[in-house]
C-alpha cells in the first residue's frame, strides 16, 4: 500500500516529525528507475524515480520521487509493481499534461531529457530492464534475509521450548512426563523427547556460563560460591592442603567430576553472605583463572588461599592459529608437559579442540610471557615446581 512520505500537494502517512528522517532515507536509497528532463545549464529540473531504501524503522520499501522546483510529492511501498505503476504512470501523465516546445527546426522537442518508460518520447527499447532486475535481485535478498530472521527466532523458540519442558518435567518429578503431556496435548514420547533436548541445551549453557568464586575469612578459612547459587560451600580445615589446586577444583566442577559435597569435608553455608569475606579468585570457562589483586597490586589472598590457588609458579597459556615462530613458549605435549583440566576446558572456549587442528596451545612461564603472533586468548595458571623445571628446560632447548 501505497503512503505519502513528503508532499506539497497532499497529506502525509507519517508523523511529520519523521518526515525528514524518511526523506533523507528515500533520497539516499538505491536508483532503479528514473526520468527527468534539464534546464538550458544542463541542471535536472523536473525528476521522477524510483529508489529502493530501508526506511528509519528497518522496513525494507520502494519510494517513488515526484519533484519539480515547485513541488514535491513522494510516497513509498513495500510492492515492487505497485512502485513501477505509480512512477510510470507519473511519467506518461507529466507528458501528456505538458505544453510542448518547438526547437528551432519547428520539431516539438521531447519533455524529458531522458525516460526509460516505455510508450514515451525518447524512450530506448529495454532501458527499464536494468532497473527492474535490480528491483527484483533487492526483493530476493530482502526475502531472503527475512527468512533467516525467521528461522533464527523459530530456532530460539524451539529451544525454549524444550528448555522449559525440560525444567517443567524436571521439577515435577516422577509423572513429569505424563502430566505436561496430558497438559500440552502430545503423547508420552514426544514430551520426554523435547525435554531430553532441553536438557542438553541447558547443561551446553550451564557449562558456557559457569564460574565459581572463591573466598577467604580472616581466619584463612576458603569458601567457594557458583554463579547463580545462594549457597556456598566451606571447604573446611586446612582445605587449602587437602582440596585444590582451585582452578582444577572449579573445572571438574563444570565438567560434572566433583563437586562439594559434605562426605569430602565440605559443608553447606545456605544463604552465604560474602560481606565479611575475602573474594581472592574466580575461575570461568571463559577467562580461565582471575586472581584478584589487593590494594597493594599482590594477590588479595592469605596464606592459606595462596595454598589453594598454587600462586608461586605461574604460566601464561596461549590458544593460538596458525604458526607463531618468534614466540617465547612451547606446546605442551612436545615439551612433556601435562595440560590442567582447567586449561582444557577453558581452551575450548575459545576454539581449542579436535575440529581445528590449526588451532593449538602454547605456554611459557609468566615472568617470561611475551607476544604471541596468532593468540586468541591467553591466562595465567598455576605451576609446581617440578613442571617448571620441565618448562623452562624445554625453553632452553628451543632457544639452541
Amino acid at each position: 500500500m501505497l503512503r505519502v512520505i513528503r508532499s506539497t500537494v497532499q497529506g502525509l502517512d507519517i508523523d511529520a516529525e519523521l518526515e525528514d528522517g524518511f526523506a533523507d532515507a528515500a533520497q539516499a536509497g538505491k536508483l532503479l528507475r528514473e526520468t527527468y528532463s534539464t534546464n538550458e545549464h544542463g541542471q535536472k529540473d523536473f525528476s521522477i524515480a524510483v529508489r529502493a531504501y530501508t526506511d528509519p524503522e528497518g522496513q525494507n520499501r520502494f519510494a517513488v520521487l515526484y519533484s519539480t522546483p515547485s513541488a514535491v510529492d513522494w510516497q513509498d511501498t513495500d510492492d515492487y509493481v505497485e512502485a513501477r505503476n505509480l512512477y510510470e504512470g507519473m511519467v506518461r501523465e507529466s507528458e501528456n499534461g505538458a505544453a510542448g516546445e518547438i526547437d528551432e527546426h519547428g520539431n516539438e522537442k521531447p519533455v524529458f531529457t531522458a525516460t526509460d518508460v516505455p510508450g514515451v518520447d525518447g524512450y530506448e527499447d529495454g532501458a527499464e530492464g536494468e532497473g527492474d532486475a535490480e528491483a527484483y535481485m533487492l526483493l530476493a535478498e530482502w526475502a531472503t534475509a527475512e527468512a533467516e530472521e525467521a528461522q533464527r527466532i523459530a530456532a530460539e523458540k524451539a529451544q525454549a521450548r524444550q528448555i522449559a519442558y525440560a525444567l517443567a518435567v524436571d521439577t515435577f518429578g516422577r509423572g513429569g512426563n505424563a502430566v505436561l503431556a496430558r497438559r500440552a496435548g502430545k503423547k508420552e514420547p514426544t514430551v520426554k523427547d523435547i525435554a531430553d533436548r532441553g536438557r542438553v541445551i541447558l547443561e551446553a549453557q550451564h557449562k558456557a556460563q559457569f564460574s565459581v568464586d572463591l573466598y577467604e575469612d580472616n581466619a584463612g578459612g576458603l569458601y567457594l560460591l557458583r554463579a547463580g547459587d545462594t549457597t556456598g560451600w566451606s571447604l573446611g580445615f586446612s582445605a587449602e592442603q587437602t582440596c585444590g589446586p582451585f582452578a582444577e577444583d572449579a573445572a571438574a566442577w563444570r565438567e560434572g567430576d566433583w563437586q562439594p559435597n559434605e562426605h569430602d569435608g565440605q559443608t553447606p553455608e545456605y544463604g552465604m553472605g560474602t560481606e565479611s569475606l575475602t573474594h581472592i579468585a574466580t575461575w570461568s570457562a571463559k577467562d580461565g583463572l582471575e586472581v584478584i589483586k589487593g590494594a597493594t597490586s599482590e594477590p588479595a589472598a592469605g596464606a592459606a588461599g595462596r595454598i589453594y590457588l598454587g600462586l608461586g609458579n605461574s604460566a601464561t597459556w596461549s590458544v593460538v592459529r596458525g604458526e607463531s615462530p618468534d614466540s617465547r613458549a612451547v606446546e605442551p605435549g612436545p615439551a612433556g608437559i601435562d595440560v590442567p583440566n582447567a586449561i582444557l576446558a577453558w581452551a575450548e572456549a575459545h576454539g581449542h579442540g579436535p575440529d581445528d587442528v590449526s588451532v593449538y596451545l602454547l605456554v611459557t612461564p609468566t615472568d617470561e610471557a611475551g607476544e604471541v603472533m596468532g593468540e586468541l586468548a591467553c591466562t595465567e595458571h598455576p605451576m609446581t615446581d617440578e613442571e617448571m623445571t620441565v618448562l623452562r628446560d624445554a625453553l632452553s632447548e628451543q632457544d639452541d
